[in-house]
């Protein structure tokens, strides 16, 4: 094992007796731990290496796993997790833990958060990525750090739920999980976006060309 990257509590095995802990570090195995007064032991998986050993460890990354959490639904408590091979997991407890859902953020995924509508994702790429549970599919990318996302903290409430991100920029920002409002602010980040691509031309007085203007433009050097 290399250096330790997150831990988390099994709320669904844990009991007065013994406290089930799973691990993440730099090699993208994760580790299940039985934790009692009087001692400790790693649990053997219900899976084989392809030489047909037991094995220890849950291998369902490439690379640095960052991120473990536990989201009880359903009473099934499953295990979602954020890897540096650019992907966040959800593992199935039902089958031993093997990945179920995969969501390609992209870059290094260092953070994942998760509510009963939304899964939300962010890291290296600086982008907070909210993802819709129920179809698997990416629903909306957030724009505002400027420098890698580290981690996300969701605050869930009758009146407003939100998430909270934490950035090597120095800043914690909110972002609300209201669909509507989450509309609303990537339609204003559109128009940013499409205002400053407005001046840029306007400065270099410079217009982009068509795909039909681009076509024609092709066939004059062709025939050159």
């Amino acid at each position: 094992m290399l250096a330790i990257q997150s831990l988390a509590v099994d709320p669904f095995d844990s009991n007065e007796d013994e406290i089930f802990l799973v691990s993440a570090s730099s090699d993208p195995q994760i580790r299940r731990w039985k934790i009692r007064l009087d001692g400790w032991e790693k649990i053997l998986e219900d899976r084989v290496d392809s030489a047909g050993h037991d094995q220890y460890t849950i291998l369902e990354h490439d690379t640095t796993v960052y991120k473990l959490l536990f989201h009880d639904d359903e009473c099934e408590a499953d295990l979602y997790t954020a890897s540096g091979d650019g992907t966040a997991k959800c593992l199935k407890r039902l089958t031993n833990f093997k990945a179920h859902e995969t969501y390609k953020h992209g870059g290094h995924v260092r953070a994942v958060a998760i509510t009963d509508e939304w899964l939300i994702t962010a890291g290296r790429d600086e982008d907070i990525k909210i993802w819709d549970r129920f179809y698997h599919k990416l629903y909306a990318t957030l724009q505002g750090h400027f420098d890698e996302v580290t981690d996300l903290v969701v605050f869930p409430g009758t009146a407003c739920s939100q998430v909270c991100s934490v950035s090597l920029d120095g800043t914690v920002r909110s972002w609300s999980l209201w669909k509507s409002n989450i509309d609303a602010l990537q339609k204003e980040q559109q128009e940013e976006a499409e205002g400053k691509g407005k001046e840029e031309e306007a400065a270099t007085g410079q217009t982009a060309m068509t795909a039909d203007e681009e076509e024609e433009l092709s066939a004059l050097m062709e025939e050159i």
